[in-house]
């Protein structure tokens, strides 16, 4: 039985919560990889992506806490201080996690190395940016503008251009996958292979964050139920024999 200040109920409410995470997180991986029709809405993608992210960092935040202080954040500083941005949450989580990093997870550490991998993604920082705009508002974008109060900025149909943009410059598969398209007109298969591999991009985007998020679980940075967290939020993390940041 884990000693940390929460109740047993509370201890409940978790389970269901980091369950719930690991659900929308599998169906948007899913989602992304099997939408390669030509007739692509983005929407079904933005929404359970920037839920199941938001939870997985709230979850993350709030396990910090604990560990911190003995106590869940109230509901006043889930809403107030973490809200629907994504962004921020994860920058938080850096910041406060930052001290801890530095000394226990070195390079070479599992941990360092899925955050290394995670900000060296030319993706993560617009589709993080993208997921927190949709979230926070970009998702009724087209119902403001029926209603005669436009949003700023671009449609989210537009920001995934963006992204798939910023996916043909970085990835030489998604490139060459492009060419194709310019060089058999017409073809819906080779735009289909573009959309393709221009989403398994996207999802091992996500797939990074999720991965890092229940790693620093795993590895004590969230506090002893944080490594509960990390195993039964994860797809792949429950076989590891773990020990000081290293298999």
């Amino acid at each position: 039985m884990i000693e940390d200040g929460l109740s047993q109920k509370q201890g409940l409410e978790l389970i269901w919560e980091w369950t719930s995470a690991r659900y929308l997180l599998r169906g948007s991986v899913k989602l992304i990889r099997t939408t390669t029709n030509i007739d692509l809405n983005v929407h079904p993608i933005l929404t359970i992506s920037s839920i199941g992210v938001e939870k997985l960092l709230k979850l993350a935040l709030g396990l910090r806490a604990v560990k911190d202080t003995g106590r869940f954040p109230s509901k006043g500083q889930m809403k107030h201080e973490f809200g629907h941005g994504s962004r921020g949450m994860f920058s938080k989580l850096i910041e406060t996690l930052g001290p801890d990093l530095e000394r226990d997870a070195p390079e070479g550490t599992l941990v360092r190395t899925a955050l290394n991998e995670l900000l060296a993604d030319p993706l993560f920082a617009p589709l993080l940016d993208l997921l927190t705009d949709y979230g926070m508002a970009a998702r009724f974008f087209h119902l403001d503008a029926i209603a005669e109060s436009p949003q700023d900025g671009y449609a989210p149909e537009r920001r995934w251009d963006d992204l798939e943009a910023i996916a043909v410059k970085s990835f030489p598969e998604v490139n060459a996958a492009q060419q194709r398209i310019y060089e058999t007109p017409g073809d819906d298969a080779a735009l289909t292979n573009f959309t393709a591999l221009f989403h398994a991009r996207v999802s091992q985007t996500v797939e990074r964050l999720w991965d890092l998020v229940c790693k620093l679980g795993v590895f004590g940075f969230l506090g002893d139920r944080g490594r509960q967290f990390g195993l039964d939020a994860s797809e792949d993390l429950a076989f590891m024999n773990v020990e000081n940041g290293r298999l």
